[in-house]
C-alpha cells in the first residue's frame, strides 16, 4: 500500500515526538519568506519559494541557500512540497 501525503506528513510528525527517526521525510519545501541563519551564519540567507532539501536520518531539513551553502530550516519557515522515503 501507498502512503498518502496525510500519512506521510502524520508519521513525520509522530516520530520527532516519540523521539525517533521518520518512516518518510520532506524532499521539497516552500519557503514561506527569506531565510537567514542563526547567530554568527547570519550572513547564509535563502530566498522564498520552492528548494529541493536534504533530511538528516531525524528528519531535520536543510536546503542549498543563496551562496551554496546548506542552511537548516525550522519546521515553521517552510512548507513541505514532496515526501521520500527515509533512506538513511
Amino acid at each position: 500500500m501507498i502512503a498518502s501525503t496525510t500519512d506521510m506528513a502524520l508519521e513525520y510528525y509522530r516520530a520527532a515526538t516519540e523521539g525517533r527517526r521518520p518512516a518518510f521525510v520532506p524532499s521539497k519545501v516552500r519557503l514561506v519568506r527569506q531565510v537567514c541563519g542563526d547567530g554568527p551564519f547570519r550572513s547564509i540567507q535563502a530566498e522564498p519559494g520552492e528548494h529541493a532539501c536534504r533530511a538528516n536520518q531525524w528528519g531535520a531539513v536543510s536546503i542549498v541557500a543563496r551562496n551554496g551553502q546548506l542552511l537548516g530550516v525550522k519546521p515553521a519557515e517552510f512548507v513541505v512540497l514532496d515526501w521520500c522515503e527515509n533512506p538513511n
